[in-house]
């Protein structure tokens, strides 16, 4: 009792008392009744990169915010700050209750690690320490949250300080034992959970530096031996084979998942085994720079890997891939600009691209799609191919096929809506016949 007393205490410090005027004023004056200014505890700071192995600190830092309260948040103006009182603005952002918001050291997921920020920022106005640090967030001079984690907190690199969804208030996320690692791989091989929900902290990562991964959460000595010799305890998915851990090679076809990453026997694709099946090139009234997208179909017998794979238009700019998604056969995968359905027309892409690598042209273009030097699948579309403004480019189900998606006959504009604006298309589901 006397510990949560002084926590109340100390939280309570971080807002003035005067708090009844809101930063925003009247809510119905901004147009909008749903939303208020946070309130102290709604916001709060749940999980960070502190650390990152698969790619610099430069590129692959970032924190993640999470409301918690019953109502959404308008988070315009929004200061985080670190020890020095250095950090970045928040120039426009409305949380849902529930929601979390991202913000990273870059915008870029082929560089950061393949993680979708809300908001980049200059890391050299706002940097995370790697054996310590404090982050604060504040709005109209109130201090919301902060969090001052030190070298009784967890830490390794590659992975994420991750408050424990058990804790999540603002007052819980002062204490170190209410945070641990990461545990989840994302992006490019650390690990986190950024932008979704946390891990739940087990018993065995609960206490700083203790590496035994049973349930001895007093004894920080204890070390589970490596019983196959392949430099990997706690994240081995089979402590009995050498040849099965994080990292190996994946043979496609043993039954075994040797990499450890949850799926069997995948391998990257081979030449015409992911078709390109829905081109949305010009939606309407959405506009284009929010509102294209595409898809693919895995068209072979295995679970093909996505990792790597790259998409070019016909000026030869684009993108590459990096994720660690798995696309079972027969399955369809989204590629969108926007993951906002209140700006995508109600889009739940896989993955979300940078419009301004990839520009889908509206009257002609070319999509091409590789892996490595490997030309995987082409669709070159002209005036020959159907083209309303709205409707997306939809391959019939009876020509899901490499060669057969190049002739226009094979093609027709999509039908029914998916959004509230009206376009027409199949986005991430199979096609309607022609």
């Amino acid at each position: 009792m006397t510990l949560l007393f002084l926590l109340a205490c100390a939280m309570a410090d971080k807002w003035d008392e005067d708090t009844s005027s809101a930063p925003y004023g009247d809510d119905s004056a901004r147009g909008d009744t749903d939303t208020e200014p946070p309130a102290p505890s709604d916001l709060v700071l749940t999980e960070l990169l502190t650390n990152a192995d698969a790619v610099s600190d430069d590129l692959g830092e970032w924190i993640e915010v999470t409301n918690v309260g019953a109502t959404a948040l308008v988070l315009d103006g929004l200061e985080v700050l670190d020890e020095d009182d250095d950090g970045f603005t928040v120039p426009a952002l409305t949380l849902a209750p529930g929601a979390r918001a991202v913000f990273g050291a870059s915008a870029d997921t082929a560089l950061n690690g393949g993680v979708t920020v809300a908001l980049a920022y200059d890391v050299a106005l706002f940097k995370l320490g790697n054996d310590g640090g404090r982050v604060s967030l504040v709005l109209d001079g109130r201090l919301l949250d902060a969090v001052t984690y030190d070298a009784t907190f967890p830490a390794a690199e590659g992975r994420s300080l991750s408050l424990s969804p058990d804790f999540l208030s603002a007052v819980d996320n002062e204490d170190a034992s209410a945070w641990c690692l990461g545990t989840t791989v994302f992006g490019a091989g650390d690990r986190g959970t950024p932008g979704a929900a946390n891990d739940v902290c087990s018993d065995d990562t609960d206490t700083p530096g203790d590496t035994d991964d049973t349930d001895d959460t007093d004894d920080t000595d204890v070390v589970d031996p490596d019983t196959d010799g392949d430099g990997h305890v706690e994240d081995d998915c089979d402590p009995d084979d050498a040849d099965v851990y994080p990292g190996a090679d994946e043979d496609d076809n043993n039954g075994t998942d040797d990499d450890c990453d949850g799926w069997t026997d995948e391998r990257p694709p081979e030449d015409e085994e992911l078709v390109i099946a829905e081109i949305m090139k010009d939606p309407d009234p959405t506009p284009d720079e929010t509102g294209e997208w595409f898809e693919i179909v895995n068209v072979s017998d295995a679970p093909l890997a996505l990792d790597g794979i790259g998409f070019t238009d016909e000026g030869g700019t684009g993108f590459t891939v990096v994720t660690n998604d798995v696309l079972e056969p027969g399955a369809v995968y989204l590629f969108a600009v926007s993951d906002d359905p209140a700006l995508n027309d109600g889009l739940a892409p896989d993955y979300v691209y940078d419009a301004a690598d990839l520009r889908l042209g509206n009257g002609t273009d070319t999509l091409v799609l590789t892996y490595e030097d490997v030309t995987v699948d082409t669709v070159t579309y002209d005036g020959d191919f159907p083209d309303e403004a709205g409707k997306s480019l939809s391959l019939d189900p009876d020509h899901l096929d490499a060669d057969d998606n190049d002739a226009p006959d094979n093609w027709c504009e999509g039908e029914g809506d998916y959004g509230a604006d009206g376009n027409q298309g199949t986005p991430g589901a199979p096609n309607d016949e022609c």
